[in-house]
């Protein structure tokens, strides 16, 4: 009984700071919307667009490449992971707010209609908006690297397996909250239909411009609460701040001008597993000789393209991509349960064993 609450506290505290830092999914559920409107758009379909679309996705299958320099190149004063974090998580929210301001345009949509066709003005900009979204992954990949590097001095290595279960309930989430409410309410149809008493022609109940803006402000509060509040050990900024809160916010006596000496705070901040400083060719080396590894080159193998495209020839034969998307939101429950259910299975010594047994009848 101890030995589990303990596990369960382990996986609160990464469930805690994935939910919390990197909102998961969202900008995920974002980029796996635009093929469903491409597709949906008479004026904008072809497999020639979504096959460029594609490339937009590729940082999450190279993000190996740079996961060296994300863990050996930090500013020691921040943190190791959290250094990585407020510039991916500063960087996401500029972009969407920035790609708000113009995605009507990349769409070719009607300047004067949120809601017209894509391409109903003039041809959709793919170019622009492929290097768009590649650029917002390349920086949720990046992010990516840095949560997953910090999940693992939060848990013991012996629960280490755990950081999975939390990273596929999180993807989960955010998934939830961008791509299902971008899809059925940024539509006409679903609002007219469930949602509305007198159904209003052509017009849904928000604009992708708007949703991005939403969530771009939401990154940049989200990453100043993560500054201020959620502190990794061996970060000197962290006992500043920890200092100047409890001083400054929480105190009730009198400020002493000797409350907020950041150099003898920062010397009573105690150094962890984890804070040595790695050179960036040990890192590199460290990489190759995991690739080598045989249950690691085993499981080097490709994805099947048919899952997406799956998707879009449905939509292409009629079928709404509303639909598509609350068909999607049925499966989250089982997204949200099974991970729990088989901690047991991906935990310990032999973690990829179930991941091998499921894989040949999936």
């Amino acid at each position: 009984m101890k030995r589990m609450n303990r596990n369960w506290r382990e996986l609160e505290r990464i469930a805690q700071d994935r939910v919390g830092w990197r909102m998961l999914g969202i900008s995920i559920g974002v980029a796996t919307a635009i093929p469903f409107l491409l597709q949906s758009n008479y004026r904008a379909g072809g497999y020639n667009l979504q096959a460029t679309f594609s490339i937009s996705a590729w940082p999450h299958a190279m993000k190996l490449l740079w996961a060296p320099i994300v863990d050996s190149i930090y500013v020691n004063f921040i943190g190791k992971r959290k250094t990585w974090l407020i510039i991916t998580q500063y960087a996401i929210g500029i972009e969407l707010i920035v790609l708000a301001s113009s995605i009507d345009d990349l769409f070719g949509r009607d300047p004067n209609k949120a809601w017209s066709q894509l391409g109903s003005h003039h041809p959709v900009d793919i170019i622009p908006l492929t290097i768009a979204f590649f650029v917002l992954t390349f920086l949720t990949a990046t992010q990516d690297i840095a949560v997953d590097g910090w999940a693992l001095t939060l848990l013991s290595k012996k629960n280490v397996g755990l950081a999975s279960t939390c990273n596929k309930v999180g993807q989960s989430l955010g998934y939830a909250l961008s791509f299902v409410p971008l899809v059925c309410l940024e539509s006409p149809d679903i609002p007219n239909k469930y949602l509305r008493r007198t159904p209003i022609a052509d017009k849904g109940l928000i604009t992708f411009s708007g949703f991005l803006y939403a969530w771009g402000f939401g990154f940049m509060i989200f990453n100043t609460v993560l500054v201020i509040f959620k502190h990794e050990k061996g970060s000197k900024l962290d006992g500043i701040i920890r200092h100047f809160v409890k001083s400054r916010l929480f105190s009730k006596s009198k400020y002493s001008t000797h409350s907020l000496n950041s150099e003898q705070t920062a010397n009573k901040i105690e150094q962890t597993d984890g804070s040595e400083k790695v050179s960036l060719l040990n890192t590199y080396k460290t990489l190759i000789g995991v690739i080598q590894l045989k249950p690691v080159a085993l499981y080097l193998v490709c994805a099947f393209g048919t899952y997406r495209a799956t998707f879009l020839k449905l939509i292409e034969q009629g079928f709404a991509k509303e639909k598509l998307a609350l068909l999607n939101l049925g499966f989250l429950p089982m997204d949200f349960i099974l991970p729990f259910l088989i901690i047991r299975f991906t935990t310990g010594p032999k973690p990829l064993t179930t991941g091998l047994m499921i894989f040949l009848p999936r």
